[in-house]
């Protein structure tokens, strides 16, 4: 994360904010962990990958709509920026949960990225299965190369 020098703080007001689009993207990944719960419980896996994929068009709605790197270009909106950044990771967080069972290791992947110190497949849904997870409050974002490159068709 360019905008934070990779660390992020993660204090539990940031992801309560009154903004109209956090509030929106919040619900959305509220009701993803409810979709995923229930179609994993039934066995409805095509089901759960659906609310997955949902939440993934949500998330990049969620940064065209706030776009952060126009927000980082005023220093007076240092503070919606964190806000924006928070969020963002919350949801790349509840995405690497949620594709954990079917994608082990891409899930992995991401879970490293996001710089969290507890082990991906020693967790329970009862203790991460919600949003705003703050028991690390403090996160170094690692970066690297695009885990799902975009694929160019090739054009005559």
């Amino acid at each position: 994360i360019k905008y934070s020098n990779g660390t992020m703080d993660l204090s539990p007001s940031l992801f309560k904010t009154k903004n109209g689009d956090d509030a929106k993207f919040r619900q959305e990944g509220v009701k993803l962990l409810d979709a995923v719960r229930n179609s994993m419980d039934a066995l409805s896996f095509d089901e759960a990958l659906r609310a997955i994929w949902s939440f993934v068009r949500a998330s990049n709605r969620y940064l065209d709509s706030t776009s952060p790197w126009k927000v980082a270009k005023d220093p007076s909106q240092n503070q919606r920026l964190k806000e924006i950044l928070t969020h963002s990771l919350e949801a790349l967080r509840l995405i690497a949960l949620s594709v954990a069972p079917v994608m082990p290791h891409s899930a992995q992947i991401i879970w490293q990225r996001l710089g969290i110190e507890r082990k991906l497949g020693s967790l329970t849904y009862n203790a991460e299965w919600q949003w705003g997870d703050t028991r690390e409050p403090s996160r170094k974002v690692i970066s690297g190369e695009p885990l799902f490159p975009r694929i160019e068709e090739a054009r005559e």
